[in-house]
C-alpha cells in the first residue's frame, strides 16, 4: 500500500467511525434535548460541549477499533459495513420513527407483540443499505467522505433548524419551580379555590349527579352551569383561557401568549396584587406561566432532581431508542425522560385525595389556591372506590374515572367544611373541556327532542359549579349560557376589584340571556407542547344551548401558525369536493355532519347544512353529490327534503348509492352565499334497526359534490 492510499484508508475510517459516532452521541442526544427543552432542567450551551466531547471521544476508538480489524481484513469492506451502519443509524432516527403507543418512557410497558410489523421493516431496510454496502466496497471507498460530508450537512442543518424553531426558553419556565409545602394550609379569613378536573364532560357529571342524589347535599350551596361551552379541546389553551379571560389565536407562539396573559390582568396575578397568597398546582407546568410575579408558590430552583451525568445518561438512552432498529430498541426502554427539577410539585389524584386529611385553616393570609387534577382524563385507571385498576377505554371506563374523580372533590369539599374554610370560601369547580364521548340517549337537555342532543364536539362541554362565599342555597342546575372563560371575569368581580378582563360575570346573567359563544377546535397529537403554536384552529359559533346540535356553526375561519386567518374558499364551479378524512369538504360543512370516514360523512340527525360560498351568481345552479342512504330490511329509502335560503327546492328519493341532482334558483342565493339544508325524514339510528350498535342518527353518506352553472 502507498504511502497515498494509507492516508486515504485513515482518513475513510475516520470519516466512518465518525458519522456513526456524531449521529448517535452529538446529533441524536441533541434533537431529543431540543425537543424536550421545556422539560430538561439544562440550557442548550451546556449540554452540547459534553455531547460534542463524547462523540470525538467515541470517533477515536470506534476508529481505533475498524483500524484494527482493517489489519487482518480487507479494509474497504470494512470502510463500506461501517458506513452502512451509520447511513441505517441516521435513517432509522429520522425517518423510521415509529410510534409505540402512549406507554414510552412513562413507566408503562410497551406490548412489543403488536409492533412485530416494525421489526419486519426495519430489519429488511438494515440488511438491504448493509449488503449494497458491502456488495460496492469499491465505489463506497472512493466516495465515502463525499458521502459522510453530505450527511454530516444535512444534520447540522436540520438540527439547526429545530433549534431556530425551538420554544423559547424562558427563565420563568427553566428556572423557576413550584413549591407545595404549604398547598392544605387555607385561610380561615377568604379563601378563592378553582379545583379544575381535566375531561369531566358535563352530562356526565349530571349522569352521575343524578344517578347518586346525596351528593347534591355535598354540593350544597353550588350552581351547576349545565350550558357551560369550553373555549378549546384540550388543556394546553383551556387552562390559560380559565385563568387570564383571554383566547389563544395562533398569531404568537402559545408560549409567549401564556406569559402575556398571565403577567397582564390574570386571575391569579390580579389576587397577588390585592394581597392574597396565590399558589398554582398545575398538572402540566407548560399551561401556567412560573414566575413569581404570578403566584407565591414559584420560587427558583435550578438544580435537578437527578444529577447532570444521570440526565445525560436519560437523553442518551432514548437516543438510543430511536436510533435502533425496532428488536434493538426494548433495550433501551427502561428509561424516564420525565426529568424534574427541583421543587417540582404534582401528586397524583390518589395522593392528593390521600393528603386531603391534612387540610388546616390556619393562615392569616386570604389564599388562592389552583389544583388540577387529571380528573376523567385516560388512562382510567381510579374505579370509584379509589382502587387502581385498568378499567378501558370506553365510555364506562371514563364513567367509572369521573366518579372516583367526584368522589375525591366531596372528599375534599367535606374537609373544607370540616375546619371550617368551606362557608368563607369561593370554590369554583370546573373541567378544562369534555372527553368527546356521544351524550346518550334520554340525557336531559332543554330540549324534548332527543334527536338535537348534541353529540359531534362534545369535546365542548365543559362541567362548571360555582360556589359564592357564604352561600346557603341548595344545590342548583342552571341553563344561563356562560364560557370557562368567564371564570376570571366573575371572581374579580364578585371580589370588587376593578378589571377589564374579557368575558362575563356569571352572577349578572339570567336564564333569558342570549349570547353569541364560540369554541376554537383543533386536532391535538402527542407531540403538541413541543409545537411553538397549536394546530390549525376551526372557529364555532354557538347560537343557544351548548347540548344542542343545532346550535353549533362553523363560521369558516381557521387560524393558522403565526396569525394568518383563512376563510372559506369560494367555490370554483365544476370543482369536485370530496368528503372523509382526505377529502377537502370540511371547510363547508355546518351543523348535522358526523366525523369523517375513510371516504365519506354521514348526516347525523334530522337535518344536515352546508354552507358554500360562491365566485359569483349570475344564474340558476345545479347541485349534483353522489350519495349512499342507510337501508336496511324495511327501512328501503332515505325520503331528503332539501332547502335554500330556508324555503324548499325540491326533494330527493334515495333508494341506492349514486349522484343526485338540485336546481337552485340564483334569486334563493343571498350575498353569494349557498346554504343548503337536508331534512332527513327516514334518518334512522343503525342500533334500532338490529343493523349494528351505532347510535348515531343516520340518513345518508355524502362522498362528494359539484356546482355547475345552469344558462
Amino acid at each position: 500500500m502507498t504511502k497515498n492510499e494509507s492516508k486515504f484508508k485513515i482518513a475513510s475510517l475516520l470519516f466512518a467511525s465518525s458519522l456513526i459516532s456524531f449521529t448517535l452521541c452529538f446529533f441524536g442526544p441533541l434533537n431529543i434535548f431540543v425537543g424536550n427543552a421545556l422539560e430538561i432542567p439544562m440550557v442548550l450551551s451546556e449540554i452540547w460541549i459534553s455531547f460534542f466531547g463524547m462523540s470525538i471521544i467515541s470517533a477515536v476508538l470506534l476508529f481505533s477499533i475498524l483500524f484494527l480489524l482493517s489489519s487482518k481484513l480487507n479494509w474497504k469492506r470494512v470502510n463500506a459495513i461501517s458506513f452502512g451502519i451509520g447511513i441505517s443509524l441516521w435513517i432509522q432516527g429520522n425517518f423510521l420513527v415509529w410510534k409505540y403507543g402512549t406507554g414510552v418512557f412513562d413507566g408503562q410497558e410497551i406490548e412489543w407483540s403488536q409492533y412485530i410489523g416494525y421489526g419486519v421493516i426495519d430489519s429488511i431496510i438494515w440488511i438491504t443499505i448493509i449488503l449494497f454496502f458491502f456488495s460496492n466496497f469499491e465505489k463506497i471507498a472512493k466516495y465515502s467522505m463525499l458521502l459522510a460530508i453530505s450527511i454530516f450537512l444535512i444534520q447540522s442543518m436540520s438540527l439547526a433548524y429545530q433549534i431556530i424553531q425551538m420554544p423559547s426558553a424562558d427563565s420563568a419556565w427553566n428556572q423557576n419551580v413550584i413549591d407545595g409545602t404549604s398547598k392544605y394550609s387555607f385561610s380561615r379569613d377568604e379563601n378563592v379555590i378553582v379545583l379544575l378536573l381535566d375531561a369531566m364532560q358535563s352530562d356526565v357529571f349530571l349522569e352521575i349527579i343524578n344517578e347518586n342524589p346525596e351528593l347534591k347535599e355535598t354540593f350544597g350551596g353550588f350552581t351547576y352551569y349545565r350550558n357551560t361551552l369550553a373555549g378549546y379541546p384540550t388543556t394546553y389553551a383551556s387552562v390559560p383561557l380559565i385563568l387570564t379571560g383571554k383566547y389563544y389565536d395562533n398569531s404568537i407562539p402559545i408560549k409567549q401568549f401564556i406569559k402575556d396573559a398571565f403577567l397582564s390582568d390574570s386571575l391569579p396575578k390580579t389576587l397577588k396584587d390585592n394581597g392574597f397568597r396565590v399558589e398554582l398546582y398545575p398538572l402540566v407546568n407548560n399551561t401556567v406561566y412560573l414566575s413569581e410575579d404570578v403566584a407565591s408558590n414559584i420560587v427558583p430552583g435550578t438544580n435537578a432532581t437527578s444529577s447532570s451525568l444521570e440526565i445525560h445518561n436519560a437523553i442518551f438512552k432514548v437516543t438510543m431508542f430511536r436510533y435502533s432498529p425496532h428488536f434493538a430498541k426494548r433495550f433501551f426502554a427502561d428509561v424516564d425522560l420525565t426529568i424534574k427539577r427541583t421543587g417540582d410539585f404534582h401528586e397524583d389524584d390518589l395522593t392528593f385525595a390521600k393528603n386531603i386529611n391534612t387540610a388546616t385553616a390556619e393562615a392569616t393570609e386570604k389564599v388562592f389556591k389552583y389544583i388540577h387534577l387529571k380528573g376523567a382524563h385516560d388512562p382510567f385507571t381510579i374505579n370509584e372506590n379509589l382502587e387502581e385498576e385498568d378499567l378501558g377505554t370506553d365510555r364506562e371506563a371514563y364513567k367509572t374515572q369521573a366518579k372516583a374523580a367526584i368522589k375525591i372533590t366531596s372528599m375534599f369539599l367535606n374537609k373544607l367544611k370540616e375546619i371550617n374554610a368551606y362557608d368563607n370560601s369561593m370554590i369554583i369547580i370546573v373541567s378544562d373541556h369534555g372527553r368527546g364521548f356521544p351524550i346518550p340517549l334520554g340525557t336531559p337537555t332543554v330540549s324534548d327532542d332527543r334527536d338535537n342532543v348534541f353529540t359531534k364536539m362534545s369535546g365542548g362541554l365543559s362541567t362548571l359549579l360555582i360556589k359564592p362565599f357564604y352561600s346557603e342555597s341548595s344545590f342548583t342546575i342552571s341553563d344561563i349560557p356562560v364560557t370557562v372563560g368567564d371564570v376570571t371575569k366573575t371572581v374579580l368581580s364578585e371580589l370588587g376589584f376593578e378589571n377589564e378582563v374579557e368575558g362575563a360575570n356569571i352572577f349578572e346573567l339570567d336564564e333569558g340571556t342570549t349570547r353569541l359563544r364560540n369554541f376554537y377546535y383543533y386536532t391535538w397529537s402527542a407531540e403538541g407542547f413541543d409545537k411553538s403554536y397549536l394546530p390549525t384552529i376551526t372557529e364555532y359559533e354557538i347560537t343557544g344551548h351548548s347540548w344542542l346540535e343545532r346550535s353549533w356553526h362553523s363560521t369558516g375561519t381557521s387560524y393558522l401558525e403565526g396569525g394568518q386567518v383563512q376563510q372559506i374558499p369560494n367555490y370554483k364551479y365544476g370543482t369536485l369536493i370530496q368528503f372523509g378524512q382526505s377529502g377537502n369538504a370540511s371547510p363547508y360543512l355546518q351543523q348535522g355532519w358526523s366525523d369523517p370516514e375513510s371516504n365519506f360523512i354521514w348526516t347525523m340527525n334530522k337535518t344536515a347544512k352546508l354552507r358554500i360560498p360562491l365566485e359569483d351568481v349570475n344564474s340558476d345552479i345545479l347541485f349534483s353529490a353522489n350519495v349512499s342512504p342507510l337501508i336496511f330490511d324495511s327501512l328501503t329509502n332515505q325520503q331528503v327534503s332539501i332547502l335554500a335560503g330556508g324555503e324548499k327546492i325540491g326533494s330527493w328519493n334515495v333508494t341506492s348509492s349514486g349522484d343526485y341532482s338540485i336546481l337552485v334558483k340564483k334569486d334563493l342565493i343571498k350575498d353569494n352565499d349557498l346554504v343548503l339544508t337536508f331534512v332527513l325524514h327516514n334518518a334512522s339510528r343503525p342500533s334500532e334497526l338490529g343493523l349494528n350498535s351505532d347510535e348515531r342518527l343516520l340518513g345518508l353518506s355524502f362522498s362528494s359534490f359539484t356546482i355547475e352553472k345552469v344558462n
